[in-house]
């Protein structure tokens, strides 16, 4: 009679935890959705298939060279802050990185350095969180083949809209010339 009142506790609290963990996650993204900054990425062409997570488009972007002060005191550093402004024609750039959270006033992300220039203009290559636009398998040819149309067309913007809210960002779209995609692929 001692151990189910044990039990029975110790079950019911290992079942809130695993439904606790997985919806906190959920619900952080999709607050970073609702409330964060929206940004502008721009993206270059790469397309693989994984049989395993379904069908998604990769993403690689164009800011992702970053100018750093000494190419030695970033040499160690795997993690860093990168300073989100934007650019002339409204699309995100990183200006600066730093190795500690940046004050909540300016919009940030944390990403991962890839690799150090070093040289005259010292810089870091860094790689964003978001990697993977997943599309509907019935959708991912159609996406995959438009996508592909539209990096090869020099009068096309592709980019990525990502929210961001601290230091966290979520991508939210892949747009061509201010549209989402699928809404491109509806259409045609």
């Amino acid at each position: 009679m001692n151990k189910m009142k044990i039990i029975v506790p110790a079950f019911i609290i290992m079942v809130l935890l695993q439904w606790y963990f997985p919806l906190k996650a959920v619900w952080q993204s999709e607050h970073i959705l609702a409330t964060g900054n929206e940004y502008k990425f721009r993206t270059m062409p790469v397309d693989p298939k994984d049989p395993f997570r379904g069908k998604y488009v990769t993403l690689n972007y164009e800011a992702t060279t970053v100018p750093i002060d000494e190419a030695d005191a970033w040499q160690t550093i795997s993690e860093a802050y990168g300073i989100i402004q934007l650019d002339t024609e409204g699309y995100a750039r990183f200006v600066a990185l730093q190795k500690t959270q940046p004050a909540s006033s300016i919009d940030y992300m944390k990403v991962k350095i890839d690799n150090i220039k070093a040289g005259e203009d010292p810089k870091a290559i860094v790689a964003l969180p978001f990697k993977r636009f997943y599309v509907e398998e019935s959708k991912a040819k159609a996406v995959e083949d438009l996508y592909r149309k539209h990096q090869r067309d020099p009068n096309s913007v592709t980019y990525a809209l990502v929210a961001v809210k601290g230091g966290e960002g979520q991508l939210k779209d892949l747009q061509v010339n201010g549209t989402s995609i699928l809404e491109h692929v509806q259409v045609e």
